[in-house]
């Protein structure tokens, strides 16, 4: 019960010290700090990520049509078949004149691919390990001559991975820190307390005519000490 009463006098006394105050201030512009640099950082990451996926898709596209153009259609489907045997994180969807799939290893072409031009982000069914699982994927639909329509697309799942799990740790990261800051500033009003009690406590007594009482000092020299050294020689 001491303690408890001990507690309720002390919280109200450190909500209202000036050093809590400080500690708030200052953690609350460490935390906005902080977390605008990272998601700056990390927005900054996923635009690179997403460029840099674009042209390795646009790099691909103009080799494909490059094998159009010496090979025609037979020549392109043989590529993109050579391409998808090879287990990679590319996806194709090569859709003739009259919608039909030639080539590829999306099973149906993508809503968004049907609009030609522009990068999307889709979701797609794929078979791993006996197990069918949905996928994230970016790609961009071109048209070839002969009102073929190609889609080149890329696997961006772990890419998403990552996004999820720092839109979900960023949030408890920011409530530690306001956590941990707040207990700290809690820690530093309630030294800062203790010593200006002592203070208070020696001066109460003197004012009531007790010169013989003297404030005490620690070891480590602070402020207070010197407060308390400087008191004691008026004193005396």
């Amino acid at each position: 019960m001491q303690r408890n009463s001990t507690i309720r006098d002390w919280a109200p006394r450190i909500l209202h010290t000036q050093a809590f105050r400080i500690t708030l201030v200052f953690v609350f512009f460490y935390v906005v700090t902080a977390t605008a640099l990272v998601a700056f950082t990390y927005w900054n990451a996923q635009r690179a990520l997403d460029a840099q996926t674009d042209q390795t898709i646009e790099a691909e596209v103009a080799g494909l049509r490059e094998q159009y153009q010496r090979f025609g259609i037979l020549g392109l489907t043989d590529v993109i078949n050579s391409r998808v045997a090879q287990h990679g994180s590319g996806l194709y969807y090569l859709q003739s004149p009259t919608g039909s799939l030639l080539a590829g290893n999306l099973l149906e072409l993508p809503q968004a691919g049907k609009v030609v031009g522009g990068f999307y982000d889709f979701e797609y069914q794929r078979t791993l390990q006996g197990e069918e699982v949905t996928r994230s994927a970016r790609g961009e639909a071109f048209t070839l001559p002969g009102f073929y329509i190609l889609f080149v697309a890329r696997d961006i799942t772990e890419q998403r991975m990552t996004r999820r799990l720092f839109t979900t740790t960023l949030p408890w990261s920011v409530g530690l820190m306001l956590f941990f800051g707040i207990a700290g500033g809690v820690f530093l009003s309630r030294n800062l307390l203790r010593r200006l009690d002592t203070i208070t406590r020696t001066s109460t007594g003197i004012v009531a005519g007790d010169f013989s009482r003297r404030v005490p000092t620690t070891s480590s020299h602070d402020e207070f000490d010197v407060l308390a050294e400087n008191l004691n020689v008026m004193l005396e």
